[in-house]
Parts: C-alpha cells; sequence; structure tokens
C-alpha cells in the first residue's frame, strides 16, 4: 500500500492594503476601545517582558503644560519605530486621560524597514486630562512630506538629550527636575521591535491588545507600563486605581549624558542600502 502524504504550507503574508480613505481617517470607536480597555491584569501581566526596553531617568529642566506634567512625543508618520511606539503611548495615556480627537490609521513607509507598519497618526489627535499633558509633533507624513514643525522650545528640549534628533523622541517630565526619556538603541528608539506587528492590520492588533498570551500585549503593553510608572512617579501617584498597581510602579534606571552610545551605536535604519541616523531632519 503506498500511503501519500500532502504537505500544505502556508506562508505568511502582509495584511492587504487598506480601503481607499482608511488612512488618515479618525480610528473606529471600536479599536479606541480597545486600546483604553487594556486591563489591568494584562499589564500587570506585561511587566518587564523580554525584548521590551524601559525608559531611563535624567535630571533636567522641568518640562511641564497647564501645571501638569508633559508627554513631549516629536516623531513622523514615516517612521516604522514610531509605529511601533504610539501603541504604547496610546494604551498607557488612556489610563489618565482621553483622546477626544482620536488618532487616525496611518502606516509607516512602505520603502522603509519594517514596511506599512500598522500605526496611528497623533497629527490631528486632541487629548484632555487632569493629570498629565500630551504635546506631539509628527514632522512628516509617511511620503517624507513635512507636516509639523518643533516649536524652539520643544527643538531645544530634544537637542538637550537626542543631539542626533532620533526619533521617536519621547520625554516625559514634571515640576520637578526629574524626566524620562526613551534611550533604546537595540530597537532604534522604539521599546520594542516593530517586527511584532509585522503582517497584522489594526483590527488583528487591537484585539490582542488585552491577551497577555499574545506576543502583542507583551510588548506594547510592556512598554505602557513603563510610561505609565513615569507619569505616576511625576504627578503624585494619582489618579490612584491605576499608579496603586504593580505595572504602574516600574523603577527606571537612571542614565547620565556621558553613558550616551557613541555615534555608531546611535539609532540607525536601512534607507536605500544606506544606514543613516533616523533623524526627521534628515529629510526634510
Amino acid at each position: 500500500m503506498t500511503v501519500i502524504i500532502v504537505v500544505i504550507i502556508i506562508l505568511q503574508k502582509p495584511p492587504p492594503p487598506p480601503p481607499p480613505g482608511t488612512l488618515g481617517a479618525p480610528i473606529s470607536q471600536t479599536l479606541y476601545s480597545q486600546l483604553s480597555g487594556v486591563s489591568d491584569a494584562t499589564l500587570n501581566a506585561s511587566i518587564n517582558t523580554p525584548g521590551v526596553t524601559g525608559l531611563v531617568s535624567v535630571s533636567g529642566s522641568p518640562l511641564t503644560s497647564g501645571n501638569t506634567p508633559e508627554l513631549l512625543y516629536i516623531g513622523a508618520e514615516f517612521c516604522p519605530y514610531c509605529a511601533a511606539e504610539r501603541w504604547s503611548m496610546v494604551v498607557a495615556l488612556a489610563k489618565f486621560g482621553t483622546f477626544t480627537g482620536v488618532p487616525s490609521y496611518m502606516l509607516s513607509s512602505d520603502t522603509d524597514v519594517y514596511p506599512n507598519t500598522p500605526t496611528l497618526s497623533f497629527r490631528q489627535s486632541i487629548y484632555t486630562s487632569n493629570y498629565v499633558s500630551f504635546v506631539s509633533v509628527e514632522t512628516q507624513d509617511r511620503n517624507h512630506q513635512p507636516l509639523q514643525t518643533p516649536t524652539s522650545a520643544q527643538q531645544a528640549v530634544m537637542n538637550q538629550w537626542d543631539p542626533q534628533n532620533s526619533i521617536p523622541f519621547l520625554d516625559i517630565g514634571g515640576s520637578s527636575a526629574k524626566q524620562y526619556l526613551i534611550n533604546a538603541p537595540n530597537h532604534s528608539g522604539a521599546q520594542y521591535s516593530p517586527s511584532i506587528l509585522a503582517g497584522l492590520n489594526w483590527t488583528e492588533i487591537g484585539t490582542q491588545l488585552d491577551n497577555p498570551s499574545t506576543a502583542v500585549a507583551k510588548s506594547v503593553d510592556g512598554a505602557a507600563d513603563t510610561i505609565i510608572s513615569a507619569i505616576c512617579n511625576l504627578d503624585g501617584g494619582v489618579p490612584s486605581n491605576v499608579c496603586n498597581n504593580n505595572y504602574a510602579k516600574i523603577v527606571q534606571a537612571p542614565f547620565a549624558m556621558g553613558q550616551m552610545p557613541p555615534l555608531d551605536q546611535q539609532v540607525k535604519f536601512q534607507l536605500s542600502h544606506q544606514e543613516v541616523p533616523l533623524s526627521w531632519k534628515n529629510f526634510r
């Protein structure tokens, strides 16, 4: 008797392109609810996820807006590392306030590394909170066309802590001299690798955010934990229903400017087969 074994190999394919008009449109209420509804249990389960880089604490000038700590983000829609970081930022910020103007659907550039990474753009978002102010600057669109320009004060903060102007730049500060920054050279400036999101669409990412067994939840929520912890440390530990949780009590390592990695270890990415610092200024 002859036995014939048929092996079917299913190759992972990138998600199909979004319907026309999707990019730049506000995200659905369902997706926003998934981002803002990640449970305490899932966030606790994501603490210290392997492969997720925490923030670092520094001493510098106070960074506040409207008498509350400020989270300053500078990035660009083309940037795949910004694409990854934004998911965690929204999960974290939703614990302290509300996006009354929700982020919009976006994909990173289709010509850079991790092409077409599903993400959210802050270009038209509006955030309201009693505990933290959120200031975002999307410097360019996914085709490297100019969008928003940092103010002189914002640029000065970036120049102080990020002389290469690499993105994403994230600085969380308060009325004291303590601040928290991204220092994640292993993931080119993001707290986790954009590869975690490869082959997924927005719906698939959203449905996994509150499932602690998934790689998406572990990475996105694990990075969000460190952002939440930084905000709680700066705003006096409020609201208590957030800041009393273990995921909001992560201790961030100190960092001195003298420990800044040398240029050849700075954030880099592949563009036209030539590695260059991922700086929004390179594309002006």
